[in-house]
């Protein structure tokens, strides 16, 4: 953005206002004029800086958090999305007619979670409730069997566990994100349901990072829209997402709820192999740790933006970590080669083997 006001110093600006001055008055440091000047020097320059912040502030890419939170709303409605809570259920054995009340506690050893529902244990011992993480966010994600606890302690409950995870909890969009939607729905306008609208429908709702729409699915006059998804964390998106995404589309797409075909993007994992050399002293399990986190790194970065993983890139991603000397032998599902996605998939580490040379 080219900018429309030029920063001058406090001397710049007083040099300039004396030059302004007629040849007869005397402009001297310490003199009348020179004194007068410099004090109004002083307060031009504070306002021009506050003037050159507001201009830079005219450009979005310069924003961050609140500001541009609210600067994204106002241009063209763009809605940071907020941080989410995990949820799924919890499976609760006890004594029949032993009430679970609303609001109780369950724990995944330090993580809480809060019953949504009252419920009475039945004739059969099992009850099954929905919880809801405390804190909003990926820590309240929790794998099945992790909640063991529930507190107080409730007479008539002897086993209390979730058979699968809780999903679905998500941290605050980033300004990086935001900004991406931003421009999305800038340069590819939403309208009376086009692809950008659909994808615009489902990039808006919590959770969501990316989509991909296909139009006329099963072929021209099907009148099938297939919208392909991936979560925030670039992982696949299943069960109660999935299910809240497709209402949230059929709210606002005009189209029959059949006609709309809603998938998870798909996990290709993929195999790499690798020797290395590390320097002089390196532990060499953390070695792994750091080649691992580096790939993922880059994995992240491509999902659902490059149709194939690169050899090359993989490659750079473990050399340029500071205590990898060289390495060799990098293979990607056993080829030196680079692996191709589908316009559905997003890469994974299947296995990872690294040896040491």
């Amino acid at each position: 953005m080219r900018k429309l006001i030029d920063e001058r110093t406090h001397e710049q600006i007083l040099s300039i206002m004396l030059n302004n001055l007629a040849n007869t008055e005397d402009k001297s440091p310490n003199s009348f004029s020179y004194d007068i000047l410099s004090a109004a020097g002083v307060i031009f320059e504070e306002g021009q800086r506050q003037l050159i912040e507001l201009e830079r502030k005219f450009d979005v890419d310069n924003l961050s958090g609140d500001e541009l939170t609210k600067r994204a709303e106002q241009i063209n409605g763009t809605l940071r999305k907020p941080a989410t809570f995990a949820s799924g259920y919890v499976q609760i054995t006890g004594a029949p007619g032993t009430e679970i009340p609303e609001l109780t506690a369950f724990f995944a050893e330090d993580r809480l979670f809060y019953g949504l529902s009252a419920a009475t244990i039945p004739d059969e011992g099992i009850v099954r409730i929905e919880v809801e993480a405390d804190e909003a966010g990926p820590a309240g994600n929790v794998l099945a069997g992790q909640i063991t606890k529930i507190k107080p302690r409730i007479e008539g409950v002897t086993e209390v566990t979730n058979l699968a995870p809780l999903e679905g909890g998500y941290d605050e969009e980033t300004d990086a994100e935001l900004l991406e939607r931003y421009y999305e729905r800038n340069l590819n306008p939403p309208k009376g349901g086009n692809p950008a609208h659909y994808k615009l429908w489902a990039t808006e709702y919590p959770g969501i990072w990316d989509a991909k729409v296909f139009r006329e699915w099963e072929g021209p006059g099907s009148g099938k829209v297939r919208v392909v998804v991936v979560s925030q964390d670039r992982s696949v998106v299943e069960g109660r997402s999935l299910e809240g995404l497709r209402a949230h589309i059929l709210e606002e797409a005009p189209i029959r709820p059949e006609k709309l075909i809603l998938e998870s993007a798909k996990e290709k994992a993929i195999k790499i192999s690798v020797a290395v050399a590390v320097k002089p002293g390196v532990d060499k399990d953390s070695v792994t740790s750091e080649i691992r986190k580096a790939i993922d790194d880059y994995l992240f970065q491509i999902s659902f933006r490059q149709d194939f993983v690169s050899h090359a890139k993989i490659g750079k991603a473990i050399i340029d970590l500071n205590r990898v000397a060289d390495y060799e032998d990098l293979t990607l599902d056993g080829q030196q080669d680079n692996v191709k996605l589908a316009e559905d998939e997003i890469p994974t580490i299947g296995d990872l083997e690294v040896s040491f040379k």
